[in-house]
């Protein structure tokens, strides 16, 4: 579910990051041992993902400054 944008965006809005977070921090008398657990697997999930994505868009500009084929050490030529 986490690889359609539409889901992750909805699930990536304040209010609902808002009550995720709710319910995996709610004192254990009040929530129960597997909403809390759920809830950190969402919040876990969520991070890799973002985490994910930024490292695909690094490497896409990394990719798109290393057109020439030539390494960003590579300064020094010898003529």
């Amino acid at each position: 579910m986490f690889e359609s944008k539409d889901f992750f965006n909805i699930l990536c809005k304040k209010e609902n990051l808002e009550l995720i977070i709710n319910f995996a921090t709610k004192p254990y008398a009040e929530g129960s041992k597997s909403s809390k657990t759920s809830s950190l697997v969402i919040l876990n999930q969520i991070i890799t993902s973002l985490i994910d994505k930024q490292n695909k868009k690094g490497s896409k500009e990394n990719a798109k400054s290393d057109k020439g084929g030539f390494d960003e050490d590579d300064d020094d030529m010898i003529v």
